[in-house]
């Protein structure tokens, strides 16, 4: 069964884990839900920092390549089915009780991790522009990184002079770190932010664990695949799949979260609810250890649409 450990599947993906601390400039609170405020903030900073033709399309531009607005929000797939590339980032805001900061945690995966210094560069200048309709401004007070140890040890603050090249570990390296799956093979989870699973053209209004986990596996099969992997054949894929859709008897305590974000390009909002709520696992006994394994892939990935922006994040407790 070794060949359904998620560290084996995508031994080629990297991951970095960091917090960045924001300081408030006044006291005014962010309405809502502000992941995708904070992408969008932080997408059009970097456009602005580091686009050569103001006024050219991405897709026509000579250097795009090596732009990093392009790679983390323009990039896109030849491959079928994925039209749009699944994008190397999750922006988190985790919720906090001192109301002089703001959180927001950034995990880059793939070639994502490439992009630390801009994406810093760019949190630093998107404090004068503000974020969210009430356009809070904030300036940056530092950047922490999450180890193997999992410590929160400094990497950058604004003035000084630190490394960030060496801020990322591969998926294999932080499942090592997990302690052993329940003998019972029983945990919890809990769902953080709204989770959103598209079926059939339609999103459910209930948790399918099943193809939320096989729809995890598509995205981290492309992501590694990009950054050197093999890429599953149809053998592979179907064995995979027909796991993943037998998670074991899970018994869900959820809610239908409504919540609708606003965007500057289409100049509307755009409903973006899901589930929220809590989910009790009892995973088969022959395979707890690798279902253990994949909740916590989930844990780091998010499950559904809208990762990016930090949507279908879970915790697990045993």
């Amino acid at each position: 069964m070794k060949s359904l450990l998620p560290q084996y599947l995508f031994d080629h993906i990297k991951i970095a884990k960091l917090r960045f601390i924001f300081e408030k400039n006044g006291k005014r609170k962010i309405k809502g839900y502000s992941g995708s405020a904070w992408r969008g903030v932080i997408g059009k900073t970097l456009k602005k920092i580091f686009c050569c033709f103001k006024n050219k399309p991405c897709n026509e531009c000579l250097v795009k390549t090596n732009c990093p607005y392009y790679n983390l929000y323009e990039r896109h797939s030849l491959e079928p089915g994925f039209s749009d590339l699944p994008r190397p980032y999750i922006f988190y805001p985790p919720p906090v009780t001192d109301n002089r900061y703001l959180i927001l945690d950034v995990t880059l995966f793939a070639y994502g991790c490439d992009f630390v210094p801009h994406i810093i560069m760019a949190c630093e200048e998107a404090g004068k522009r503000g974020i969210g309709f009430e356009r809070i401004r904030f300036c940056l007070k530092c950047v922490l990184q999450n180890t193997l140890k999992k410590e929160w040890i400094p990497v950058y603050v604004p003035g000084e002079v630190k490394e960030t090249s060496d801020t990322n570990f591969l998926l294999i390296d932080w499942l090592n770190t997990l302690p052993c799956e329940p003998k019972n093979g029983s945990w919890k989870v809990e769902i953080r932010s709204p989770l959103r699973l598209r079926k059939n053209k339609k999103y459910l209004r209930y948790a399918d664990w099943g193809w939320a986990f096989v729809s995890l596996a598509r995205r981290l099969s492309l992501l590694n695949y990009l950054c050197g992997g093999f890429k599953l054949n149809s053998e592979q894929w179907l064995e995979i799949k027909s796991f993943l859709s037998q998670p074991g008897k899970v018994e869900n305590e959820i809610f239908w979260y409504d919540w609708k974000r606003y965007s500057s390009t289409q100049n509307k909002k755009i409903p973006m609810g899901g589930v929220m709520g809590r989910a009790f696992v009892d995973a088969p006994q022959s395979t707890k250890d690798i279902w253990w394994c994949w909740w916590h892939v989930a844990n780091i990935f998010h499950l559904g649409k809208g990762t990016s922006m930090g949507l279908g994040k879970i915790e697990v407790y045993t």
